[in-house]
């Protein structure tokens, strides 16, 4: 997985912010073939990792290249 620093500096993503509560971080992101969607990632020191993809529009489903 890339460092948050890495993930920041993308500049197909935004608005990067850090649920302390829940631990997890979620950011807007766009994407090739979903366009713009709203993001929520965390990863543990196990090194499992979650992302979840919410697109803004309705019918753009991520591909596999997106995630």
């Amino acid at each position: 997985m890339k460092t948050l620093d890495e993930i920041k500096n993308d500049k197909r993503i935004w608005d990067v912010e850090y649920e302390a509560v829940f631990g997890f971080y979620s950011a807007k992101v766009h994407l090739p073939d979903c366009k713009t969607c709203t993001v929520i990632f965390n990863s543990n020191e196990d090194g499992y990792e979650h992302v979840s993809v919410s697109p803004l529009h309705k019918y753009n489903i991520p591909s596999w290249e997106d995630m």
